[in-house]
């Protein structure tokens, strides 16, 4: 009797399990107020199951609103606008290919004063060849110098500057005292071309920042007083003390040097090396003083004045020499 007794409310008890899930599961699938399972889905007019009204009306799947729109997110006075088309026109590729990128500028051959077939027979004899390089500070006219002698023999630039009248404006020119000697230049000569060509400077990095940094050569033809002529290899050599090792080697391929020195600023420390290697390695210097106009529109010196400056600068050149010679190995 106890066995029947203790099956009869194991009995029960299932019996009361089976009740309990039969009404939860009538709870899930007929929930009060429209909802649907445990979540609310919401509603044809955008709002959610289980408000007062209670439609419960199923919404479509595209009409469905998971994330709030543009408005809600940014507010209502800002001006949202979205592109259904590619504002990238299809000929315009997505990834853009590698740029080539030009580091060096071309310019064709003009005319010169003599042919090229004489500076080859003046190139076949060595007695007739001077190798010279260019040296000197930065900024001391070196560049500005082997202009002036490309545009004596090459007709064909005077020319154009005297058609064009005057040298185009200078543009990024913070130095005051440069543009007016520049345009004191240009008043008495309007037709150089007094504007810095840097035929030289054959780089578009060297263009831009208005300074060598190779050391580059060329062949020109230059007559003497008594108008023998002479094939002159001319090396220009960067003044910059970060490209020394250009104007070293400007140096080894050298017969002389022609050392550049400004008569306002003097001899600088980048122009002492160079000398100083240059005894070294045997070769002879000859001075050259440039922007002699800056002792007149800068600092306005006198006659007797410029002299004296232009005497000490001779004298502390001599004096480097001797005392490079002196010590050279």
């Amino acid at each position: 009797e106890e066995e029947d007794e203790d099956e009869d409310e194991e009995e029960e008890g299932e019996e009361e399990e089976e009740e309990d899930e039969d009404e939860y599961a009538d709870d899930n699938a007929f929930p009060r107020g429209g909802e649907v399972g445990a979540g609310a889905m919401e509603t044809d007019d955008g709002a959610a199951g289980g408000e007062a009204d209670g439609a419960g009306r199923v919404v479509l799947h595209e009409d469905k609103r998971y994330y709030p729109t543009l408005g809600e997110v940014y507010g209502e006075e800002v001006e949202t606008r979205v592109e259904e088309e590619d504002s990238q026109p299809i000929t315009q590729p997505i990834v853009a290919p590698a740029a080539k990128h030009e580091f060096d500028l071309s310019e064709p051959p003009g005319a010169t004063s003599y042919s090229p077939a004489f500076l080859a027979s003046l190139l076949g004899c060595p007695g007739l060849v001077r190798n010279v390089a260019v040296v000197g500070a930065l900024g001391h006219g070196k560049t500005a110098l082997l202009d002036l002698l490309i545009e004596h023999t090459h007709p064909e630039m005077r020319a154009k500057g005297e058609a064009e009248g005057s040298a185009p404006k200078v543009e990024g020119a913070g130095d005051e005292a440069r543009r007016r000697t520049q345009a004191s230049l240009r008043a008495h000569d309007p037709g150089r071309v007094w504007l810095e060509r840097r035929y030289l400077d054959a780089r578009k990095d060297e263009q831009a920042r208005g300074l060598s940094i190779k050391a580059n050569p060329i062949s020109l033809v230059l007559a003497t007083s008594r108008a023998k002529s002479f094939a002159l290899n001319l090396i220009d050599a960067p003044g910059h003390v970060c490209f020394a090792d250009e104007g070293a080697a400007a140096l080894r391929l050298a017969d002389g040097v022609a050392l550049c020195v400004d008569c306002v600023e003097g001899l600088l420390m980048p122009a002492e090396r160079m000398v100083r290697q240059a005894v070294s390695e045997g070769l002879r210097v000859v001075l050259v003083l440039t922007k002699l106009d800056r002792l007149i529109v800068e600092l306005r010196l006198p006659p007797a004045d410029a002299y004296h400056k232009l005497r000490h600068t001779v004298a502390h050149v001599n004096a480097l020499l001797r005392e490079a010679a002196l010590t050279a190995p």
